[in-house]
């Protein structure tokens, strides 16, 4: 008799979407904290567009259980959210393209 075995991965997504504006608030943990809180999710992949300088992405990443993929339009910015992201060792769990 052949058993198998069937595992069901849960996957949850938040999408972040933010003007430029949201980015650029001092206090990015409370901001991250309220998106998570409004999403009513406490892990998962968490997407977010329009990345400016990697700090609310790693904020996201600090309020749970998250991997943080940001997604940035201009290659300047993706590499200045890279550089604060590895200078706090999160890189991998926290990603921008």
């Amino acid at each position: 008799m052949v058993r198998r075995l069937t595992v069901l991965v849960g996957v949850v997504v938040v999408l972040v979407v933010f003007p430029a504006a949201a980015d650029t608030t001092a206090d990015r943990g409370t901001l991250a904290r309220d998106i998570i809180d409004r999403a009513g999710v406490r892990g998962g992949l968490c997407v977010q567009l329009g990345v400016r300088d990697g700090r609310l992405s790693v904020a996201l990443h600090e309020t749970g259980k998250f991997l943080v993929h940001g997604l940035a339009a201009e290659p300047a910015t993706v590499e200045k959210a890279r550089a604060y992201i590895r200078s706090r060792n999160l890189y991998g769990k926290v990603s921008v393209e």
